[in-house]
């Protein structure tokens, strides 16, 4: 039970996390919360979407919820 919990407080403050920078475990700045995906689940986003950018180009990235530690 304590895992559910603990998912759904993660999926609560990734529905307001737009703009927020993204790092990785090890610290490593990934990009930007551009917005999260609900699909199959209400009480958490299916995905995360990413955005990067570099001086040529925009990018965008997806990553799966089950990938986040924390927020």
């Amino acid at each position: 039970m304590a895992a559910e919990a603990k998912r759904r407080e993660l999926g609560r403050f990734l529905a307001a996390s737009e703009g927020y920078h993204v790092l990785t475990s090890e610290g490593y700045d990934v990009g930007l919360v551009d917005h999260v995906r609900y699909e199959r689940h209400s009480d958490h986003p299916d995905e995360i979407v990413i955005r990067r950018r570099n001086v040529l180009r925009k990018s965008r990235r997806v990553i799966p919820f089950a990938a986040v530690t924390s927020v």
